[in-house]
């Protein structure tokens, strides 16, 4: 069973903030034990941690109103393990001497702190870590585009989206423009045109247009240029390939009919 996330009360009593349902249902099932995560979690940090897991559970919520929750549960749990670790840096710092390398080891620390409250944040959902990524990336998309990712996902998909989401404000104005244009998809393979051309986080609006303009003619022009391969139907040709014996010489007799015609 995924665990249900709890905070100290009292002795050994703790207040459910997460995971009623599942605390009653083994209670009905006779259960005396349950697991559980303990977080350490004012009034107002137990708040966000019930609202984010009852948003996330509703199934009709949009993969950017995910993220926030997701975002919210992260910031939340990262917050309440740099205090943890506060505590244990003050509790035996004065017995140690630092070394040369402490900032190395905070760094660390820290990344395994984010990575930790990922893990938890994914087990408790059941969902994988790279969904959180991806929840999360997408809500730094500015409100313009994730409108247009929410209400039209034609003009613009969630692979195309997550790769904007790695510039700045600024440079996503410009994003906007592109994806407002009327009969235009964005497609990956003109965004990473536009990466190779204008690399995140920041990058002119203009040089981004210059970018997707040389993206959507380079389409244009294969749209419009003669098949490398023509193609018939098999099936109409099957006689002929018996007594023939191979696709080569029904081939080479097909260009001798065209220059005889043609030429």
């Amino acid at each position: 069973m995924v665990r249900i996330i709890v905070r100290p009360a009292y002795n050994d009593v703790y207040e459910i903030l997460a995971g009623h349902n599942r605390a009653n249902a083994a209670k009905l099932a006779g259960w005396s034990e349950i697991p559980a995560e303990v977080v350490e979690a004012d009034d107002a940090r137990a708040i966000v941690i019930a609202t984010s897991t009852n948003l996330i559970q509703r199934q009709e919520l949009s993969i950017i109103e995910r993220g926030k929750a997701y975002r919210a549960l992260l910031d939340a749990k990262n917050r309440n393990g740099q205090r943890n670790a506060a505590v244990q840096e003050q509790t035996f710092g004065d017995s140690r001497q630092r070394s040369a390398d402490t900032d190395n080891h905070s760094t660390f620390g820290e990344n395994r702190q984010r990575y930790n409250a990922r893990q938890l944040v994914a087990e408790f959902f059941g969902v994988t870590e790279y969904e959180i990524r991806k929840a999360v990336k997408l809500t730094q998309l500015i409100p313009e585009l994730s409108n247009i990712l929410e209400s039209n996902p034609k003009q613009l998909n969630l692979a195309c989206a997550d790769i904007i989401a790695d510039y700045d404000t600024q440079s996503q104005l410009a994003f906007v423009e592109i994806c407002s244009i009327e009969g235009y998809q964005v497609n990956k393979a003109a965004m990473q045109h536009i990466v190779r051309r204008c690399p995140p986080p920041t990058a002119g609006k203009q040089d981004i247009f210059e970018a997707w303009r040389e993206a959507r003619d380079a389409a244009y022009r294969r749209l419009a240029a003669p098949p490398k391969k023509i193609s018939f139907e098999r099936r109409q040709f099957a006689p002929y390939l018996d007594k023939l014996g191979s696709d080569k010489e029904l081939e080479k007799l097909f260009l001798e009919f065209l220059r005889e015609r043609v030429g």
